[in-house]
């Protein structure tokens, strides 16, 4: 089972500032070494999104997980500060069945499409379709495709409507591959 965070912010700040508050806030290491049911986390920043939006994706067991005091104490399914929320014009959190997390390559690229019902392959692109099955519910079913950085910029991304493209920041983070030591936000 996949969880996804999507937010958009305004312009009023730099990728450095969100980057060091978010991750300060919520230290990825921390959902999935102390809270039981998440057991992968990953975070990306969009390519050709405007506002800049951010994605976080999570492997989880259960919707179970998100409702857990430990999820809730790790700064889970909230901001912890009034101050950015001015600047958020959008946040979303689905919880999508049929996978876990894509293990995207920091040379890679997720691209993302959410439609009423799977699509196959636009362009060519091998998407795992999921369908949304709880919280905000902001998509019917997702299309997650991961591919090499080249082989995204030869693709006619905006020919596809809503395709969107996002940048890892961070590697996959597992219990068993944790952050390495002094690891800066790409």
């Amino acid at each position: 089972m996949i969880y996804i965070v999507e937010c958009a912010l305004t312009l009023k700040q730099t990728d450095e500032d969100w980057m060091r508050w978010y991750h300060s806030m919520k230290p990825p290491h921390i959902l999935p070494t102390a809270v039981p049911g998440i057991s992968s986390t990953q975070r990306f920043k969009g390519t050709n999104v405007k506002p800049p939006a951010y994605f976080a994706i999570y492997t989880v067991t259960s919707a179970d997980v998100m409702a857990s005091d430990a999820y809730r104490n790790a700064g889970g399914g909230r901001f912890q500060t009034e101050n950015w929320k001015p600047i958020i014009t959008f946040w979303n959190r689905d919880l999508f069945d049929g996978a876990n997390a894509p293990d995207v390559p920091m040379d890679s690229m997720l691209l993302v499409l959410d439609r009423p019902a799977p699509e196959g392959t636009p362009l060519g692109i091998p998407f795992r379709w999921l369908p949304c099955i709880g919280l905000d519910r902001s998509t019917p079913y997702r299309g997650l495709g991961v591919l090499g950085r080249a082989e995204v910029e030869k693709l006619p991304i905006d020919t596809v409507p809503g395709l969107r493209v996002f940048r890892p920041v961070i590697p996959q983070v597992t219990r068993e591959k944790p952050l390495p030591e002094g690891y800066t936000v790409a």
